[in-house]
């Protein structure tokens, strides 16, 4: 298997359900539509404009997976989906992060296009090296 960072590692050894699973190709498709218009302009030009509707929808997928905003807090557990899609979640915070991001500037002033690219790669990474044995029925 190739090099991936430590969030897509998370991924790969979180359990999920066939349909929290499958999501994930419905969000790469989205990703792939963001991607279109992300911005090559580097250091934070308009790097929102990419940003905010990527954290959207994964923020509406915790939703629909039942995510309990503060449950950790009060020592509730997670669904299993739920929980799955925060460590997505993880992944785009930290895509700077990535092996998967090629940048001539630091990766922290890299641009929305960069960033875009390294987060679709890293999403095929979950689909393609995640074990069947930790996708439940």
């Amino acid at each position: 298997m190739k090099q991936v960072s430590y969030s897509v590692e998370k991924c790969l050894k979180a359990n999920v359900t066939v349909p929290g699973f499958n999501d994930l190709s419905v969000f790469l498709a989205e990703l792939l539509e963001l991607d279109k218009t992300a911005s090559k302009q580097t250091h934070y030009e308009k790097l929102d404009d990419w940003l905010v509707p990527v954290y959207k929808l994964v923020r509406q997928r915790l939703k629909n997976f039942g995510f309990i905003n503060g449950g950790a807090a009060h020592g509730i557990k997670q669904p299993t989906d739920a929980d799955f899609w925060f460590l997505v979640y993880g992944v785009v915070n930290n895509v700077c992060y990535s092996p998967n991001l090629e940048t001539q500037v630091s990766h922290h002033h890299s641009s929305a296009w960069e960033r875009s690219q390294a987060l679709i790669k890293d999403i095929q990474d979950i689909i393609e090296f995640k074990s069947s044995v930790t996708i439940m029925k």
